[in-house]
């Protein structure tokens, strides 16, 4: 095994659920699962250090799992791992919305 496959996403948002039946002042119910918010044109994964083919089965197998359309995009030259970009903030722009 080389190579590795980066999660870009984290599940940061709890949501909750209250029993069926159940009346109004009884506060917030217990969280049922996590979730995360995904804006289109996420990217979601990124393989690093892995030949063309394999990485296109990888992806391949991950978007039969995804409830969502997919697309996999190769960059070439380093990527932000590798040069310990990752999760760093990026402005668009001075006072504009994105």
């Amino acid at each position: 095994r080389k190579g590795k496959m980066y999660i870009r996403i984290f599940p940061y948002a709890g949501i909750t659920k209250r029993g069926a039946e159940t009346r109004f002042g009884a506060g917030k119910g217990a969280l049922d699962y996590w979730c995360c918010p995904v804006r289109p044109n996420t990217m979601l994964f990124e393989i690093d250090g892995v030949d063309y083919e394999i990485a296109k089965e990888a992806f391949r197998k991950v978007a039969a799992n995804v409830p969502c359309m997919t697309e996999m995009r190769v960059k070439e030259g380093p990527s932000l791992f590798e040069l310990g970009l990752a999760g760093e903030i990026k402005v668009r722009g001075a006072g504009r919305d994105p």
